[in-house]
């Protein structure tokens, strides 16, 4: 009788692993997309909302294209917004599903190194994305590398506290990155936060490249 090589059979089965793993990852974040339509996380998610559209009311509309880091189906800043907008995304799944896959602006990348030319969006959203990376730096490196001189990142970070909680609680890792430690990472790659705001679930920052005078943490 015939066998399965050894070889196959260990390659069919990290392939069925990563599968699995990616649709849990996948469910994870349909089902803390549900809780956040729900009370309280609702109120919670309109004053996050909120709070973006209030930094990025003080970003000027350009030319240049946008790009919306782990864009999962599309966030809600960016419908504010009037610019041409590059979805990005490691999963496959939520690219194709995202309003950015339909129109042909999706990418499924690393968003540590991402296959774009340097300088070439005037914004970039990174929401709810840092609070994934043990290390952010990549993350803030990529972003700092690709935009504008005259472009604008708006960052936001995961507060530690009871959301914080629940979230991990769903099985998402999520990390909290101090302040002094973001402000650091701001100088080495030459970027200076504009604007901060704080929610109990968020705090946003609005960042411009060029960080040569000021404070790191001014708020709005």
């Amino acid at each position: 009788m015939w066998k399965s090589s050894p070889t196959l059979i260990s390659f069919s089965a990290i392939n069925r692993l990563v599968r699995f793993l990616q649709g849990a990852r996948d469910g994870r974040l349909r089902l803390l997309g549900w809780g956040r339509s729900l009370w309280p996380l609702y109120f919670m998610t309109r004053r996050e909302d909120e709070a973006a559209a209030r930094l990025l009311a003080m970003v000027p509309s350009s030319q240049s294209w946008m790009a919306d880091f782990g864009c999962g189906r599309g966030s809600a800043p960016a419908r504010l917004r009037y610019e041409p907008c590059l979805g990005v995304d490691r999963s496959r799944r939520m690219v194709r599903a995202s309003c950015y896959g339909e129109a042909g602006r999706a990418l499924c990348a690393d968003l540590a190194a991402l296959p774009l030319r340097a300088h070439h969006f005037g914004l970039l959203l990174v929401i709810g994305v840092a609070e994934y990376w043990r290390d952010p730096e990549p993350l803030i490196r990529e972003a700092a590398r690709l935009l504008t001189r005259e472009g604008h990142l708006l960052l936001t970070v995961s507060p530690a506290g009871w959301h914080a909680r629940f979230r991990r609680l769903l099985g998402s890792p999520v990390y909290y990155h101090e302040d002094e430690i973001l402000a650091d990472l701001f100088t080495k790659y030459h970027i200076q936060v504009k604007a901060r705001l704080n929610t109990p679930t968020q705090h946003l920052y609005l960042l411009s490249p060029n960080a040569t005078a000021g404070s790191n943490n001014p708020a709005v």
